[in-house]
């Protein structure tokens, strides 16, 4: 596993802070676009562009990644499993617990603002039941989950900075400690999200460009992403009781029109909490597709949330064997991130950065690592 050791060779680590992909050492997209998701979220009760350096001051693992000329970027993400623990998904367990959550304290007006919000996109509010995840217990490598719905989600996880009278925010009582609390004690709906890349037999890899969503729109996400439905969890117990039997994979037939019979690998690369929505988790994959990158991109789609893209990567896949391969990806990761975005003309999510890296660490262990913010906070301000 990657540590922060190197870093005494680096020197002086130059960290700056990115306001639309919320990220330390890479470059700003353009003004137009930056202007264009401020305008979207200006009233948001969720601010994107929240100083999580500060807030989670004392968080530990937090995942840094090797920047272009060696410095290091930091993602607002804390990790929770890692490539190397989710190495088999059959061996990870799924279990179900307690009744349906309800938050003991829902924003007002939260729900109000985001249904508002997809009124006017003419998208849907997602009112079907979500899988809430309640604790992962890394001795025995189980995750538990709870019956929730995409109401309280919206009430809390995207409603963390919304003021309140006498409590103040959700994130500022959320996080009085500095860290995120344990997922067994925390008052948030934190519903399971899944990103998966999508890599073609030709050598591309399939990404979107969302538009009719609730959150975020205008950006560049994973080839399939989308939440955990309580549904997909229940089946998933009832036919073995393990990670490797979720349907984590259903969006790529609903977003990108792929059939079950062409998929040739899933990999689960692993899971994390995202800071600025008050650690709310995400669970990563990738796919390798029997089938052309053109072929993919022409698929009659049951959901059409956005443009879908081809990006070249290379020949690189879900699992890299080679050294060569390795270096490839060592030598164009940054490149391959500017290339999303150069041909989306869209800023990248941070769920699909992220997604990227876990590809990256399970692929590279020493490329990508975890920290505590303390020893961050100390490296940006040490020569």
């Amino acid at each position: 596993m990657a540590t922060i050791g190197p870093w005494s060779k680096v020197g002086r680590i130059l960290v700056r802070w990115v306001d639309e992909n919320f990220l330390w050492g890479v470059g700003k997209a353009t003004n137009e676009i930056s202007e264009a998701l401020s305008a979207v979220d200006r009233d948001s009760p969720l601010e994107w562009d929240h100083d999580f350096r500060k807030t989670y001051r004392r968080q530990k693992r937090v995942i840094w990644v090797g920047g272009e000329q060696g410095e290091p970027v930091v993602l607002p993400q804390t990790c929770l499993i890692t490539p190397q623990e989710a190495n088999d998904e059959r061996r990870i367990q799924l279990e179900v617990i307690g009744d349906e959550f309800q938050p003991s304290r829902p924003v007002a007006g939260a729900v109000e603002f985001y249904d508002a919000r997809a009124k006017s996109i003419g998208c849907p509010f997602f009112p079907d039941d979500c899988a809430r995840l309640v604790g992962w217990n890394r001795r025995n490598r189980t995750l538990l989950f709870q019956r929730c719905s995409y109401f309280s989600y919206a009430a809390t996880n995207l409603a963390m900075d919304c003021p309140q009278p006498v409590f103040g925010t959700l994130r500022k009582t959320h996080s009085d400690q500095g860290t995120l609390p344990d997922l067994m004690d925390n008052v948030l709906a934190n519903l399971a999200g899944i990103n998966c890349l999508v890599f073609s037999n030709d050598g591309y890899m399939i990404v979107q460009k969302r538009e009719k969503v609730l959150i975020r729109p205008g950006e560049a996400c994973s080839g399939a992403s989308g939440t955990v439905t309580f549904m997909d969890i229940q089946h998933a117990c009832g036919s073995g009781g393990r990670l490797a039997n979720l349907d984590a994979l259903r969006e790529k037939t609903e977003e990108l029109g792929l059939s079950r019979s062409y998929h040739r690998k899933r990999r689960f690369l692993g899971a994390s909490r995202e800071l600025i929505r008050g650690g709310a988790p995400e669970f990563f994959y990738s796919i390798d597709v029997d089938m052309k990158a053109e072929e993919i991109c022409g698929l009659r789609r049951q959901d059409v949330e956005g443009e879908r893209h081809a990006i070249p990567s290379g020949g690189l896949k879900s699992i890299i064997d080679s050294t060569s391969g390795i270096e490839e990806l060592k030598r164009h990761f940054w490149a391959l991130r500017e290339e999303i975005i150069r041909r989306t003309k869209a800023p990248m999510s941070v769920p699909l950065l992220t997604n990227l890296v876990f590809w990256a660490w399970a692929n590279c262990p020493k490329m990508v690592g975890q920290a505590s913010m303390s020893q961050l906070l100390a490296a940006s301000t040490s020569d």
